[in-house]
């Protein structure tokens, strides 16, 4: 197969990983020196055996890529499936393949293992002679081959992003689309894309609801959707969920304004617009929401609003909703009957707002609300929880949860 070659190796059996840096629309390839013993010569990504000690193969991915790179925080967007491969005398190996991104490609500083780096689109990868199976240890983090790599690393990011809300995925999905049909992609490729879309957290309705409303606008159109018509109708299925959000920012600062404590978990762009849109002068709590510790960014974000907030513990929500007036909360999905879908986190919360008398109220525009009933996998979309000292790794936990119609007293949306 191109790009790919099978040699004779003194490889030993076992688990290994291969990890790939992005950086905006390239991917990190790395050329292997003779001074390393296996595959010398051939191009690769960031790669290693698992050692004794090594807890999981994402531990050893980091480590090999401080090791190679002297990256030392790498955002890891994917996980993929691993890949079986037998090289050299019949040996078995097991490819562990993870995909990073880092803000700075000229960060990479490489150690003895390489002797060249070059960053590349990942179309151009079968262009090189590499280590065996690289392209599809690749598309194991990076689906979907037929789409554009600049649309895979997107469609990657926007799978890997902890930090945004619904709303800011969607936007930037649409965004995503819009751009794609802007560069001239063949509608069949846009439907393509919207179905990936569709399908990418379904735990974020809107994204669904979006990626749907779009499609069906442009198979309406038959012949008549042009690139541009297309990049037209995503634009402006992104305006009007701006729109929506004007509205439904009105309408949560006048119902917050006259709270003296509010308490709040995780981001969600749509809650601290309500807090720092109006005429809200009180105090904010916010709990940490670990993992990855999102609530710290709400509240910077408040703070630099000249809002005064404070940071709790996950743990300590019974002690945040003390004395407070609202817990407010943004939604990822809203369900039939009034509950919602919100990072997990916010049923504890609710429960402690609910034996100390808090009200509960949910802002979340109506793009929001899940049309088709619960997905299966609504609720499987995981996060790695942080090691605690050199204890054992915590299990990934679910990043989502259901809190119940009975313990929200309100929902405001944009209708």
């Amino acid at each position: 197969m191109t790009g790919r070659k099978q040699e004779s190796s003194r490889e030993p059996p076992g688990n290994v990983v291969t990890a790939f840096l992005c950086a905006g629309t390239k991917i990190l390839l790395l050329h292997r020196s003779s001074r390393v013993g296996i595959h010398r010569h051939l191009w690769a990504g960031v790669s290693g055996r698992l050692e004794q000690g090594d807890r999981t193969p994402l531990d050893r991915a980091r480590i090999e890529i401080q090791e190679e790179t002297g990256i030392e925080d790498p955002r890891l967007l994917s996980a993929g499936a691993p890949v079986d491969l037998v090289v050299g005398s019949g040996k078995h190996v097991r490819v562990h393949p993870f995909l990073f991104e880092i803000e700075d490609p000229e960060a990479v500083r490489l150690d003895w293992e390489h002797d060249d780096a070059r960053w590349i689109d990942p179309e151009e990868l079968g262009n090189f002679e590499t280590v065996p199976l690289l392209v599809d240890t690749l598309d194991r983090v990076l689906p979907v081959p037929e789409l554009p790599g600049w649309v895979r690393l997107t469609l990657a990011r926007l799978r890997g992003d902890r930090d945004g809300g619904a709303r800011e995925v969607t936007r930037r999905a649409l965004g995503m689309v819009a751009r794609a049909a802007e560069s001239g992609a063949e509608t069949s490729t846009v439907l393509r894309l919207l179905d990936e879309v569709a399908i990418l957290r379904p735990a974020m309705a809107p994204l669904g609801n979006a990626a749907r409303d779009l499609r069906a606008e442009i198979e309406a159109l038959r012949d008549r959707a042009l690139p541009r018509t297309v990049a037209s109708l995503a634009s402006a299925a992104r305006t009007s969920l701006d729109v929506g959000l004007g509205r439904l920012v009105a309408r949560g600062s006048e119902r917050i304004a006259g709270a003296r404590v509010v308490v709040v978990t995780s981001w969600s762009s749509t809650v601290v617009a309500c807090l720092t849109s109006g005429s809200y002068r009180g105090e904010v709590r916010v709990l940490e929401s670990r993992p990855p510790g999102e609530g710290g960014r709400t509240a910077r974000a408040l703070e630099r609003a000249g809002i005064r907030s404070e940071l709790y513990p996950d743990s300590a929500a019974g002690h945040a909703v003390r004395g407070a007036d609202l817990v407010v909360l943004g939604a990822d999905a809203l369900l039939s009957g009034g509950s919602i879908v919100n990072k997990t986190g916010s049923l504890p919360l609710s429960l402690s707002a609910r034996e100390h008398g808090v009200e509960v109220i949910v802002v979340a525009d109506a793009l929001k609300k899940m049309r088709d009933g619960i997905p299966e996998s609504l609720l499987e979309e995981r996060v790695q929880a942080e090691p605690l000292g050199e204890g054992p790794t915590p299990r990934a936990i679910p990043l989502f949860e259901i809190v119940p119609a009975h313990l929200v007293s309100e929902i405001l949306t944009d209708e």
